[in-house]
C-alpha cells in the first residue's frame, strides 16, 4: 500500500452493537506492505446506534495511531454513512456529529508536521473481516486490549488470508 507520495499506514475499523452489554470495537493496523503492526479491541458499556459505535471505534483507533506515530493513515470502515459524514465539514448538534468532530480533530493532529491528512475509505464487510472479528472478540471482557507486532491467535489466519488477497 504505497502511494505516489510515499508510504502510508492503513487502519481497518469496525464496531458491533452487543444488545445487552454495550458495543464492541476493533481496529487493525498494517504498514504499506500489508504487514500487521497492531490491533485494538474493546468493549464499551454505553448503548448507541450502530453508526455512533462505528465512530467510537475509529476514535479509539486514531488515538492508538497517533500514539504510535502511524502516519499518514488511510482509515477503512464498512460504514458508508460515517465515511460520508467524515468527508463533510458540516457541524450540527447531534451526538454523532460530536463524535465526528472529535475524529476530525484527531485526524488533523495525526501528522501536523507533514501536513498530510487522513484519508477515509469505505470498504465492503468482506474486506473488513479482521476488524469485524476484533470488534466481537471482547464481548465477555471488560477491558481494552492492544496488541503490537504480534496479533492474537484468533485473527492470525484472517490476516494471512487478507494479505494473500491483496497481493
Amino acid at each position: 500500500m504505497e502511494t505516489t507520495t510515499g508510504r502510508v499506514f492503513k487502519m481497518n475499523s469496525d464496531a458491533g452493537v452487543l444488545k445487552a452489554s454495550g458495543i464492541g470495537i476493533g481496529c487493525v493496523f498494517r504498514n504499506w506492505n500489508g504487514e500487521f503492526l497492531g490491533a485494538v479491541a474493546g468493549k464499551e458499556t454505553s448503548n448507541c446506534r450502530p453508526v455512533e459505535a462505528e465512530a467510537r471505534a475509529i476514535l479509539a483507533g486514531l488515538r492508538e495511531a497517533n500514539q504510535k506515530g502511524w502516519s499518514p493513515l488511510i482509515v477503512e470502515t464498512d460504514c458508508l454513512r460515517l465515511v460520508q459524514l467524515l468527508e463533510k465539514d458540516d457541524e450540527d448538534r447531534t451526538a454523532l456529529e460530536v463524535w465526528c468532530k472529535e475524529i476530525r480533530e484527531l485526524a488533523i493532529t495525526n501528522s501536523p508536521m507533514s501536513g498530510k491528512k487522513i484519508e477515509w475509505a469505505f470498504v465492503p464487510r468482506k474486506s473488513n473481516v479482521v476488524a469485524h472479528c476484533l470488534a466481537h472478540l471482547n464481548i465477555l471482557w471488560d477491558q481494552v486490549c492492544i496488541w503490537i507486532d504480534c496479533p492474537p491467535n484468533s485473527i492470525r489466519s484472517l490476516l494471512e488470508a487478507e494479505k494473500a488477497q491483496s497481493v
